[in-house]
C-alpha cells in the first residue's frame, strides 16, 4: 500500500513539471515531504490502534494476546519508518512532522510498559507458585533459596508497573500480580530472617566466636518480638507449624552449643526471665531452698550453666535459676530495642470540634487517631518513647501541637491526616515536610515514610512535597505530614474505612521510621 501511494505521488509530481506548475529544482523536496508526511500519518493511524489495548478496566484484560502484538509490531515498524524518513528530510516544516511522530511514539510506549508489565508479572506468578509450594510444605530452607530470587523479580515488576499509563491500569496491576506476591512475601519475611540469622550464629559458635553469638541471640530476641507485633498488627496468615518448630528446634541447640562454649565462666551471658515469676535457689535443685523471685522481662547474668540450671548472683550471692524461663543472649537494657532512646512526636491531626475532612460516612479525625494509636503501639514495641498530641477525640490548636513536641525535644514528628478534594477522582498518598527546621533530615524522613507507605497500601505515589503546613513548619525535628489518602474518592474511602489499611498504613510508618534510623 505504501508503494503504491509513493509511486502515485512521484507519478503526479513528474506530471505537474511537464505543464509547468512546478519547477523541476522543487521536485525532490515536493516528492519527499509528501511521502513523509504520508508515512507519519500512518504512524499516527497505527498507535492510535493501541489504545484499545494498552487501556485496561478490569484484570480480565491482562493478557498479551497475539492480535496485541501484531499491531505493536506494525506500530512500532511504521514509527521507525517516518523516524528514518524525518531524518532524511531537508524541509523547513520537519520539525512539525516530528512533533507528530513524538505524540504517536507515546503511544506506542504505553503499550511497551504494559507489554513489559505483563511479561515480568507472568514470571513473578510463577515464581509466587513455587515459593507458596515451598510455604506449604513448611520447607524453611527450599523458602529461603527462592527467597531472595523472589524478592527481586517483584521489585522489578512493581517498578515497570510504576511506568504503565493511567491510575486505573496501574491499580489492576498491582492488584492482580504486587499485592498477592507481597502477602506471599511477608507471610514469612520473619521466618527468613530468623533463618538466616541461625545460621550467622551457628557459624560463629562453630569458630568459636561466643560474643558475636551472645550478640546475634539478641539481635534474634527483638527480631522475634518485632515478628509477633508486626504479623498481629497486619492480620497475616500464619505459616505451617513446621516452619515454627523446624526454627525453634535450630535456636534451642544452638543455645546449647553456646552454653557448652560457656560453661568455663569465662565469658558470662545476659539474659531476660521469662516467667512470670521464676524461683532463685540457692543450690541447682528443686530440692533447695527458695532464696528470691525474678519476674518477667527481669535481666541477670548468668556465669555458668550446671545441667538444667543457670548459675547467677543476687546480691553478689550465688544462686540458681532454671534456664527454661530465660532467653539466652537478650537483654531489655537500653540499647537493646531497634529504636531504644528515641523520643517520636505523633500527632494525629484534628480532632474535638474540628472534624477535619469528611466522605462517604467517615471523619478525618477518626482515622487518623486510630492509625495514631496504631503507630504508637508499634514504634513502643520497639523502644521508642512516642510523645502523642492527642490520644482520644481532643481538639488541639496547631500551636499547641507543634508546642509539645517541641517542649518534649522529640527526634522526629510525624503528623498524620487524610486528604480530600473538590474532584471525586484525586486520590493516593503524598507526604509533606518543610525546610524552616532541619531540612534536609526532614526530606529524608518524608521519603522513607512515602516510600514505605506507597509499598505497603499500593495506593497512587503523589510524591514527597516541599509545603508550609505549620505543624511542620514550626516544629524544630526533623518532621513531616503525611497524607494517607482521599476522603473525598468513593473507592480510597472505601480502603480507608478497613482495618487493613489502617494496620498497613500504620506498620508502613514504622518501617518508614526504622528506615530513617538505618
Amino acid at each position: 500500500m505504501k508503494n503504491r501511494h509513493m509511486i502515485t505521488a512521484m507519478f503526479l509530481t513528474v506530471l505537474l513539471c511537464v505543464v509547468g506548475y512546478i519547477s523541476p529544482s522543487n521536485v525532490s523536496a515536493a516528492t519527499s515531504y509528501s511521502s513523509v508526511e504520508k508515512l507519519v500519518s500512518e504512524a499516527e493511524e497505527d498507535a492510535e490502534a493501541l489504545k484499545s489495548y494498552y487501556n485496561l478496566t478490569s484484570s480480565k484484560q491482562i493478557n498479551i494476546s497475539s492480535s496485541f502484538m501484531s499491531v505493536y509490531d506494525e506500530s512500532k515498524a511504521s514509527i521507525n519508518e517516518a523516524q528514518t524518513a524525518i531524518y532524511n528530510l531537508s524541509d523547513s516544516r520537519k520539525s512539525d512532522l516530528q512533533k507528530r511522530l513524538n505524540a504517536a511514539n507515546v503511544y506506542r510506549l504505553r503499550a511497551a510498559y504494559l507489554i513489559d508489565s505483563v511479561t515480568n508479572g507472568d514470571t513473578l506468578r510463577k515464581y509466587m507458585q513455587q515459593f507458596e509450594s515451598a510455604i506449604n510444605k513448611g520447607q524453611i530452607s527450599e523458602i529461603n533459596s527462592q527467597y531472595d530470587k523472589y524478592s527481586t523479580q517483584l521489585k522489578k515488576v512493581e517498578a515497570t508497573i510504576g511506568k504503565v499509563y493511567g491510575s486505573t491500569s496501574r491499580r489492576i496491576l498491582l492488584d492482580y500480580y504486587i499485592t498477592p506476591a507481597k502477602v506471599a512475601k511477608e507471610r514469612v519475611i520473619y521466618e527468613v530472617s530468623q533463618f538466616r540469622l541461625l545460621n550467622k550464629i551457628n557459624t560463629y559458635i562453630t569458630q568459636g566466636k561466643l560474643t558475636q553469638a551472645n550478640s546475634n541471640f539478641a539481635v534474634l530476641q527483638r527480631l522475634k518480638n518485632r515478628a509477633v507485633e508486626i504479623k498481629k498488627a497486619g492480620n497475616y496468615a500464619n505459616v505451617p507449624t513446621s516452619i515454627t518448630q523446624s526454627l525453634l528446634q535450630t535456636e534451642q541447640k544452638l543455645k546449647k552449643d553456646y552454653s557448652a562454649g560457656g560453661n568455663s565462666g569465662s565469658s558470662p551471658v545476659e539474659a531476660v526471665v521469662t516467667a512470670s515469676a521464676l524461683n532463685v535457689r540457692s543450690e541447682p535443685s528443686l530440692d533447695s531452698d527458695v532464696v528470691g523471685k525474678l519476674y518477667n522481662g527481669d535481666s541477670v547474668t548468668v556465669y555458668k550453666f550446671v545441667g538444667d540450671w543457670a548459675q547467677i548472683k543476687v546480691n553478689g550471692t550465688v544462686c540458681y535459676v532454671h534456664k527454661n524461663y530465660l532467653v539466652i543472649g537478650s537483654s531489655q537494657e537500653t540499647g537493646d530495642a531497634l529504636l531504644s532512646g528515641k523520643v517520636i512526636g505523633i500527632d494525629p491531626g484534628h480532632g474535638g470540634k474540628d472534624s477535619g475532612a469528611v466522605g462517604f460516612g467517615l471523619k478525618e479525625k477518626d482515622i487518623v487517631l486510630d492509625v495514631g494509636l496504631k503507630v504508637q503501639k508499634l514504634l513502643e514495641a520497639e523502644g521508642a518513647k512516642v510523645v502523642m498530641t492527642r490520644k482520644d477525640d481532643t481538639f488541639l490548636e496547631l500551636q499547641d501541637r507543634a508546642k509539645v513536641a517541641n517542649n518534649a525535644k522529640t527526634d522526629i514528628f510525624i503528623s498524620l491526616h487524610i486528604n480530600a478534594a473538590t474532584s471525586e477522582s484525586a486520590n493516593g498518598t503524598e507526604t509533606y515536610w518543610n525546610g524552616n527546621y532541619e531540612s534536609a533530615a526532614s526530606k529524608k524522613l518524608a521519603e522513607k515514610i512515602q516510600t514505605r507507605l506507597i509499598e505497603k497500601l499500593g495506593t497512587r505515589n503523589r510524591g514527597v512535597k516541599d509545603a508550609g503546613f505549620y505543624v511542620i513548619k514550626y516544629t524544630t525535628m526533623p518532621s513531616v505530614l503525611a497524607e494517607l489518602g482521599f476522603i473525598s474518592n468513593e473507592a480510597e474511602a472505601a480502603r480507608l474505612k478497613t482495618s487493613q489499611f489502617r494496620d498497613n498504613a500504620a506498620e508502613a510508618i514504622l518501617l518508614g521510621v526504622l528506615d530513617y534510623y538505618k
